[in-house]
């Protein structure tokens, strides 16, 4: 493939993860858990802030252990726990590798094409399969992997290879959300996977440019940052309503809890707050450029200190020191247990 091209699929892929961003993507959820559970491990993609040496993917506990080490490419890596915590799934640059909780049987399980665009995945809920975007030999697939090695089912094709399909999340419902990027166009559809019905939610052209909504898991609630006005905006889809969330200048929606029940948000300023789909502020947390989610929605987890630092919080508003780098090394993804 000629390197235009190249720079053509990698320009789509980069746009995928842009609109993932936006919807909210939460690559584990899968619904809400009844009781709920302290994470034990995370998986962290650590880098250094100049040069390559040094990068890693890590297992480590909550005193900041490093159990192992999963991969030492210094870009395009990240990893997330399956839902039922049995596996992990990570991408590297070679492709998408699974293997046990406690590391037993390692395999590669999506080769890399690097001609295509950088995969992309998420679990299914059932964790026995992949959702994998930018698959199949031209990377213009979506497809559902088996992670026993079976061989994997095609949700979604096109003959266009310059076409992205990038999955995001699981509905409570058993869809699959996920985007579809063009050259010139951009969209967000659900699948139902047993009768093969595809929904849109939103598109765009991309010569016009493009907000993005941040979606909630249940696709009821969609928020906006209005830049004019400086304020966020959520339309509850299901009343037609649309709330502002009063006395907050937003720079930044990070994403909604897999429960659907508080959508976090970074301030003006750099702090960290949760409101709920009507706008009530619920969580003020502090300082922080980002927050991550976890599983069941009764953790989160705050980037701090130039993304140096990590701070896990129940959701009572209390952050608490989990881990501290030096400060020439950053934390660039994160899912726990």
């Amino acid at each position: 493939m000629h390197s235009a091209a190249v720079r053509t699929r990698v320009s789509l892929a980069l746009l995928a993860v842009v609109i993932l961003a936006a919807v909210g993507m939460a690559a584990t959820a899968s619904g809400s858990v009844a009781v709920a559970k302290q994470a034990t491990q995370l998986v962290v993609f650590i880098a250094p802030r100049t040069g390559t040496v040094g990068a890693r993917l890590e297992v480590i506990d909550r005193s900041g252990h490093v159990l192992r080490v999963l991969s030492t490419a210094h870009y395009g890596t990240w990893g997330h726990w399956s839902p039922d915590d049995a596996s992990i799934a990570w991408e590297d640059p070679t492709g998408i590798h699974v293997e046990g909780a406690d590391g037993s049987s390692p395999r590669l399980l999506v080769p890399a094409c690097q001609t295509c665009a950088q995969l992309s995945f998420t679990w299914s809920p059932d964790s026995r399969s992949l959702a994998v975007g930018s698959a199949g030999a031209k990377g213009n697939q979506l497809q559902l992997v088996p992670i026993d090695g079976s061989a994997p089912t095609v949700l979604v094709g096109s003959t266009n290879p310059k076409r992205v399909f990038a999955p995001a999340w699981w509905t409570p419902g058993g869809a699959l959300v996920y985007t579809d990027a063009r050259v010139n166009s951009a969209s967000m559809r659900t699948l139902n996977p047993a009768t093969g019905k595809t929904m849109t939610l939103w598109s765009t052209s991309m010569a016009q440019g493009f907000n993005a909504p941040y979606i909630s898991h249940d696709l009821r609630y969609w928020a906006y940052v209005d830049q004019d006005h400086h304020l966020a905006r959520i339309i509850d889809k299901q009343t037609g309503h649309t709330r502002i969330v009063e006395g907050v200048n937003p720079t930044n929606l990070n994403s909604w809890s897999p429960d659907s029940k508080a959508l976090g948000i970074t301030a003006s300023g750099g702090y960290i707050l949760t409101v709920s789909p009507t706008g009530t502020i619920l969580h003020r947390f502090g300082p922080g450029e980002q927050l991550d989610w976890g599983h069941d929605s009764s953790e989160l987890f705050i980037y701090r200190a130039n993304y140096s630092q990590i701070y896990a919080s129940e959701n009572d508003g209390t952050p608490r020191l989990l881990l501290r780098l030096p400060k020439n090394r950053w934390v660039v993804s994160l899912d726990a247990n």
